[in-house]
């Protein structure tokens, strides 16, 4: 239990905030844990922005790309905006490679810089 606590790790920065650092390799069964705890938590916190943390990915695959677009979707739908940082060039050009669409992203360089810009929007910066 703590195991997958640890790998899953939801975490409210700022009210309206939540943020999840994504590290290693994801299968299906690590995924769907992540995205249940991650929309659990959208919804017990209230969040408005959802930031996914790619800089611990170091390695990108069609599958996962993929399933950050599902996440991204699927927090969108519980009316939260999706945010990614820490994309990597390797992990970018793997991302422009595969075709995946990026238009409707939000991206940022770093955490900090997506904090901020949340926080702006929310007339708290």
């Amino acid at each position: 239990m703590t195991i997958h606590a640890l790998s899953t790790p939801v975490i409210e920065v700022w009210d309206g905030i939540v943020t999840l650092p994504l590290l290693g390799h994801f299968d299906a069964e690590r995924v769907s844990r992540m995205t249940s705890e991650l929309l659990d938590a959208v919804v017990r916190t209230q969040a408005r922005y959802v930031i996914l943390d790619l800089t611990g990915i170091a390695v990108i695959d069609t599958a996962t790309s993929d399933h950050l677009l599902r996440i991204v979707g699927a927090v969108g739908l519980l009316g939260a905006t999706g945010v990614l940082v820490g994309v990597r060039a390797d992990v970018a050009q793997t991302l422009v490679g595969l075709g995946v669409g990026l238009d409707h992203l939000r991206l940022y360089q770093n955490l900090r810089q997506a904090l901020k810009a949340c926080m702006r929007e929310q007339g708290l910066f």
